[in-house]
């Protein structure tokens, strides 16, 4: 999990620091021309921004798998088949009772009440 996780920044670090170097250059910087020192320095201006969106970068994903409940420690879940119980059968009785209650009401027109009516219409 680790070397995927690490192997999919790869592509976002080199996108972040092209960012970063086109933003830096605009400002003034050159990466390409000048003496060691002066190219280290407009390295490290490249190097502390990447750290930080890195490290923010990684405190998402850590925060997006807290929330989706991502335990290292868990036992892999296992899909399990649901079965009809007594209370979906109970729910398709009920369901069935309501709409034959509705329809041999409108076949008898019989009135159902205002409140019953005004539920189903769509305004």
């Amino acid at each position: 999990m680790i070397i995927s996780i690490a192997l999919r920044f790869i592509p976002t670090l080199l996108d972040e620091a092209n960012r970063i170097m086109k933003a830096q250059a605009s400002r003034g910087v050159d990466f390409k021309h000048g003496k060691l020192k002066d190219k280290t320095k407009a390295f490290i201006v490249l190097i502390v921004p990447l750290f930080v969106a890195s490290f923010s970068k990684a405190n998402d994903l850590a925060d997006a798998m807290t929330s989706r409940g991502y335990d290292p420690y868990a036992k892999r879940s296992k899909y399990r088949q649901l079965g009809i119980n007594w209370r979906d059968i109970l729910s398709i009785f009920v369901i069935f009772g309501i709409v034959a209650m509705v329809t041999v009401c409108q076949i008898h027109s019989v009135h159902l009440p205002e409140w019953w009516i005004m539920t189903f219409h769509k305004v």
